[in-house]
């Protein structure tokens, strides 16, 4: 099985090159940043599930503390990888009290702060 090759461009730049039957072509990959915040005593939404549907896919990640990669312990957030998706079908945020916040057709390759009702 042959499957195509994925050479990246660098941490800020989503473009990558994809080397498939001798040709390279240039292509935008998609990830989303998501943030929540909400009212009360725990205001980056810590233990929220994010659960991101693209097609018949649902990739899910939670919000913890210490989640972010920034080197000044930055807010926490979640970030989803989604291949060549242009939208987003659904993200689902299940807040740690339990309660559900949805958004329907969300562009991709976007940072997003969710802030609960």
């Amino acid at each position: 099985i042959n499957k195509p090759l994925l050479i990246g461009q660098g941490a800020n730049d989503p473009r990558v090159k994809i080397a498939e039957s001798d040709q390279i072509v240039d292509a935008m990959i998609s990830v989303v940043g998501i943030t929540v915040r909400q009212s009360g005593p725990n205001p980056f939404g810590i233990g929220s599930k994010v659960m991101v549907r693209v097609g018949d896919v649902t990739h899910v990640r939670f919000i913890e503390a210490g989640s972010s990669s920034l080197s000044s312990g930055g807010p926490p957030l979640a970030h989803v990888g989604l291949g060549m998706a242009d939208e987003i079908d659904r993200i689902d945020i299940r807040w740690p009290d339990g309660a559900v916040s949805s958004i329907d057709s969300v562009p991709t390759r976007s940072q997003l702060v969710i802030v609960r009702d």
